[in-house]
């Protein structure tokens, strides 16, 4: 890429527009650039780089508002345009900074615009695009433009000024070697990695003693013993299946005189049980006669036993109803003649009757009489009631009136209340007051404090700056004495001296006091500078605190005049504390009282309010209560003149109670006498229907009891003579079975469960005795030509065997062991052998 005219406005240090045009310096594509500091050098290089990557060259600027120009115009624009050349073909590039300025804030912030026109006229405007096209066209981007085409100026100064190692890190910084550096760091770390792996192989060696130099020798000699020690293994291996094939015939020899031991066991064992067998026979026999017995009589007898039982029973069932048949026909006669007797020994009804109907109607007019008394006394008691509400409405209304003219006034309490929080406001206002003095006093304190400290400090500083400059200033002057020396120290023999010219040089000057550097001047300097720097900060920072200071005294001083005579920082601040507390108690003072004057107050317009509103309910009350008093009375004694004329309402409550006792009492006594008479007719009624409906009854009882008599007779007679036939022929089928008696079929008599658990124990006893014989005879065949074999021989034979087989197996495995154990040492150190020859 090759720039051929740049053009800028309103950038960096150019406040207007310049175009700088490069085609015009010639071809040799060498220009010296120069100025002052300030004159826009560094301009021309961030407005390339920022014309092609929109980015200055130095990452310090790359803000918009850094590439604007400070000298620019308000509404001038801002813009660079580059022309440029690129393998043979011209690009020409723009970019705007576009100011956008906001309407409530007035904050200004900043955007881009690009245009990119190529070598066929065609115009790229979208900013993605043209970078891709520019990375394309020039082949680096921003980063890598800024580290091969420039060094920065300030990073070319850093260069020059720095040392050896400091040059490398910015050399790699500028040229993006950091890469190398990696790559070479990574190789040293591979090579450090491949030694450790060599130092671990030559381990392996040690460990097992082996010569790595030597170890061919070794490896022969132990793939010589893996080959013998293979060998005896399948030695070891032939003999283990010889043996184990001896032992499989042993197991079968041991396995078959086992089975001829059993059987002649088993043939003692089975002639063992039948001679147990036969010495039950006798038992047997008995068991069967038992079941010949028992079974006759079950099957034979026993039915015609049952039939006769059963008879024998319900003849003593029949003739016992029959009896109990004939004792309640008598019991019917005797019940007939009692409900008869009864019947007649009953009072008429009719007499009875008419007697309680005049005394109800005498009962319903005492009634009628006594429930108006009743009411009247009612009446009477409510018109009593209501006199003695009355009377005490009016007493109530009295006292209310009494109590509202002993009231206080509401007006005077209010206005005493508004002056007491007039008072408190205006101690709050004070405290207030006082309390913010108290903190502008506070303030004023520690400013003081951090003004001494300051100060202490500036002195420190002081002390420091005067020893330096002193220093400085002793320094500067032997370096001016000592530059005659340092001239000297060039000059050479046979070459001009810069200051006379001579080529002789007889009597150089010397250095007095060593040599005294510009560097180290410049560094003493420095630090007298910085000292100097901080003496002024401290100073500033001394002025700037006393004055604020004498600011909030003044402040201070005006709040204080309002509540002190005397308003000085330190007159007040003595007094200031005890004051602010005498007003905080003054204050909780009133802040009490106007409390306990505000509950009085609530209080006393509350009882205002209560005792108005009850005199409002009161009196409307006491006028509707005395006219309905008044008609009520005058009702009362038109009712109770019917009972008792010319009867008044003063007196009438003593006669009206008489009157109400007298008809109480007659109508108690009538009521008793009617319930009693009701109860008498009641009974008289109840005890005539039940003697009618006994005699009944009984005349019913006793014609069914007569019929039952005979019916149950005729049954006793046909059951005795059913009896008697079963009886008859139970007899005969004990004589036709052979029992004597009863008692001997009793004996004989076995249940169902008993025939079978007999006939069960002799079908056994007769299968078993077949089974063993049949048994017998067969363990005879199988043993007929057999001996009993030595067992114990043939286990000791196997012990034996086994014992050598286990021998056997332990050698083998102990040469398998160690086969496997130099195998792996061998695989082992072969691997590292390469590994070392690697």
């Amino acid at each position: 890429m090759k720039p051929l005219s740049l053009t800028m406005c309103a950038f960096g240090s150019y406040a207007g527009e310049e175009t700088l045009d490069f085609t015009a310096l010639g071809e040799n594509g060498l220009y010296l650039i120069t100025g002052e500091t300030g004159a826009g050098k560094t301009t021309i290089f961030d407005a390339i780089s920022y014309a092609l990557f929109g980015k200055a060259s130095g990452s310090a600027r790359n803000s918009y508002k850094m590439l604007r120009s400070d000298y620019a115009q308000g509404r001038a624009k801002t813009y660079v345009c580059l022309t440029f050349s690129s393998a043979g073909k011209i690009y020409a590039i723009r970019r705007d900074i576009i100011p956008h300025i906001a309407r409530k804030t007035e904050e200004v912030t900043y955007s881009d615009s690009v245009s990119l026109t190529l070598p066929d006229g065609t115009v790229m405007d979208r900013g993605r695009d043209v970078d891709a096209k520019i990375l394309d066209v020039v082949g680096l981007d921003r980063d890598q433009f800024a580290q091969i085409v420039m060094i920065a100026q300030n990073d070319f100064l850093r260069f020059l000024q720095s040392g050896t190692d400091e040059r490398v890190k910015i050399l790699r910084r500028i040229f993006g070697t950091g890469s190398l550096k990696f790559f070479q760091e990574s190789l040293k770390t591979k090579a450090r990695e491949k030694d450790d792996e060599r130092k671990a192989v030559l381990r392996d060696f040690a460990r097992y003693e082996v010569d790595p130099y030597r170890s061919s020798e070794q490896f022969a000699a132990w793939e010589k013993q893996i080959k013998d020690d293979e060998s005896a293994i399948r030695q070891a291996d032939e003999q283990l299946a010889e043996n184990d094939a001896l032992s499989k015939t042993l197991a079968a020899q041991i396995a078959v005189a086992e089975g001829i031991i059993k059987l002649f066991a088993d043939l003692s064992a089975r002639r063992e049980a039948l001679r147990a067998h036969n010495a039950k026979q006798e038992e047997i026999n008995a068991a069967r006669r038992q079941k010949e017995r028992g079974e006759t009589a079950l099957r034979k007898v026993k039915p015609f036993a049952d039939k006769a039982a059963e008879d024998e029973k319900t003849l003593s069932s029949i003739k016992t109803d029959f009896e109990n048949a004939s004792e309640a026909a008598e019991q019917a006669a005797q019940r007939l003649e009692s409900a008869k007797r009864t019947l007649a020994a009953l009072p008429p009804i009719d007499a009875a009757q008419q007697a309680l109907n005049a005394l109800c109607d005498l009962w319903n007019r005492t009634e009628i009489k006594y429930g108006k008394l009743k009411q009247i006394q009612i009446d009477y008691d409510a018109i009593a009631k209501k006199k003695l509400r009355l009377d005490v409405i009016r007493a109530e209304l009295a006292g209310v009136e009494k109590t509202i003219l002993t009231l206080a006034p509401v007006q005077d309490a209010q206005k005493a209340l508004l002056e007491l929080k007039a008072s408190y406001a205006a101690c709050l206002e004070k405290q207030d007051s006082l309390g913010r003095l108290q903190e502008e006093y506070s303030a004023i304190q520690i400013r003081k404090k951090e003004l001494f400290q300051l100060q202490a400090e500036f002195e420190t500083l002081s002390e420091q700056y005067a020893t330096a400059k002193g220093k400085h200033d002793a320094l500067y002057e032997l370096f001016l004495r000592n530059q005659a020396g340092v001239l000297s120290a060039t000059l050479e023999t046979g070459k001009p001296c810069p200051v006379c010219g001579s080529i002789e040089h007889p009597a150089p000057a010397v250095a007095e006091g060593g040599d005294i550097s510009d560097a180290k001047l410049k560094e003493f300097s420095k630090d007298v500078d910085t000292v100097k720097n901080e003496l002024d900060a401290a100073a500033i920072e001394c002025a700037k605190l006393r004055k604020e200071i004498e600011s909030l005294a003044d402040r201070f001083s005006a709040d204080a005049a309002k509540w002190f005579e005397q308003s000085s920082v330190e007159t007040v601040g003595n007094v200031l504390l005890s004051a602010l507390s005498q007003e905080k108690a003054n204050v909780s003072a009133l802040s009490e009282k106007i409390d306990a004057d505000e509950r009085a107050f609530v209080a006393l317009t509350a009882q205002w309010d209560a005792t108005a509103k009850r005199k409002e309910e009161l009196g409307p009350q006491c006028t509707a209560l005395e006219a309905e008093v008044k008609a009520q009375t005058e009702r009362f004694v038109k009712d109770f003149h019917a009972f008792s004329p010319g009867a008044a309402w003063d007196g009438s409550g003593i006669r009206l109670n008489a009157l109400c006792s007298e008809t109480e009492t007659a109508f108690a006594e009538l009521t008793a006498k009617k319930e009693a008479d009701t109860k008498a007719l009641a009974d008289l009624k109840a005890k005539l229907e039940a003697a009618t409906k006994e005699l009944n009854e009984s005349e019913a009882g006793l014609a069914s009891a007569k019929a039952l008599v005979s019916e149950r007779g005729h049954r006793v007679r046909e059951q005795e003579k059913a009896a008697a036939a079963s009886n008859a022929l139970y007899k005969n089928a004990l004589s036709e079975c052979g029992f004597s008696g009863r008692k001997a079929y009793a004996a004989a008599l076995v249940s169902e469960n008993e025939l079978a658990a007999l006939t069960k124990v002799l079908a056994e006893y007769e299968e078993n005795g077949k089974m063993l014989s049949t048994e017998i005879e067969r363990l005879q065949k199988e043993t007929a030509d057999k001996q009993k074999p030595d067992l114990d021989q043939l286990h000791n034979e196997a012990t034996a065997l086994k014992i050598h087989i286990e021998k056997l197996r332990d050698a083998r495995d102990e040469v398998k062991s160690r086969l496997d154990h130099i195998a792996r040492i061998l695989r082992e150190l072969k691997k590292s052998a390469a590994a070392l020859l690697r």
